[in-house]
């Protein structure tokens, strides 16, 4: 029984195609449609293996395109012009690690290519911008480490500090990358909402925190006790001192987050980030941090501000 064909399209599609570019059968772009030419690289395949040139993939011929695939000398990979789901795993992956910034898409364009080559570089592989199957491998262990307690060296957020509306909210683009950042390191499946920004002045309950840049607070709203916990988690590792807020600290339920390293923050929130760091609060008791079973999984660079 046939399982891709003239005609489907999908991620499956996306790897079929990618394969058989791996095998020199297919020249064109990655694009998760089966058409014309991926039909005739399949026939090609099907006719070197002995088999009825129907165009058609079976599991277990898919199967075995995925092994022989594995096999040659040759990479290809991901390259420019490509597009789908799996192009845009690749950018959340490097726009994750710091190499790429800006609207992450589901496509293959210059900056995807650009960002390929300065990670390729970083890591010592062979910079020609193509996300073969060893910059690919490297990828996706940075990125598993990223969602764990240990942490790859991420590149630093940029040093913008242009003043953006971003999830309800006012912030720099600093924080909004950071911001970012945390959405996709937290396993959620929802984006956050910021119920107070950054340069919010003359709010009483926020003591001055929020006067600066890097200053947060997000709605933890319909979130489980675990969530809100998962959700300080990924901030931390994005780079905020941040801690989940209650009615046992007198306020109502929230997570106040401080971009580590924003350097206009106002004084009280930089007094925060060594407060965080000394595994505390934030507050005025100075009390010990209510999320230290998440642990300070902060990234390399944000060591400096420790």
């Amino acid at each position: 029984m046939s399982i891709l064909r003239t005609g489907t399209k999908g991620a499956a599609v996306e790897n079929l195609q990618l394969r058989l570019r791996r095998l020199g059968l297919y020249d064109g772009k990655v694009t998760g449609v089966f058409g014309t030419s991926t039909a005739r690289a399949v026939k090609q395949y099907e006719t070197q293996h002995s088999q009825v040139a129907d165009g058609f993939v079976t599991a277990a011929e898919d199967k075995q395109i995925k092994a022989d695939s594995l096999k040659v000398g040759s990479r290809k990979g991901f390259q420019a012009g490509d597009q789908g789901v799996r192009v845009a795993d690749l950018n959340q992956d490097l726009f994750a690690l710091g190499f790429l910034s800006g609207k992450v898409s589901s496509g293959f364009g210059a900056a995807t290519k650009d960002a390929v080559r300065r990670f390729e570089k970083a890591n010592g592989l062979k910079p020609d911008g193509v996300a073969d199957l060893k910059t690919e491998g490297l990828l996706d262990r940075q990125v598993e480490r990223l969602t764990g307690m240990r942490h790859p060296n991420v590149k630093a957020p940029p040093s913008d500090y242009r003043r953006v509306s971003y999830r309800g909210g006012r912030m720099n683009v600093r924080t909004q990358v950071m911001l970012r950042r945390a959405e996709l390191y937290w396993k959620g499946g929802a984006k956050f909402s910021v119920t107070q920004g950054s340069y919010s002045t003359g709010v009483a309950a926020s003591a001055g925190t929020h006067d600066g840049g890097g200053a947060l607070d997000l709605s933890v709203r319909g979130k489980s006790s675990a969530q809100v916990r998962q959700m300080v988690k990924a901030l931390r590792q994005a780079g905020f001192a941040a801690w989940s807020r209650g009615p046992a600290d007198g306020f109502s339920p929230h997570i106040h987050a401080i971009a580590i390293g924003d350097r206009q923050a106002a004084p009280l929130a930089k007094q925060q980030v060594q407060s965080y760091f000394a595994g505390r609060n934030g507050l005025s008791g100075n009390g010990i941090d209510p999320n230290r079973r998440v642990g300070r999984p902060f990234p390399t660079w944000a060591a400096k501000f420790d």
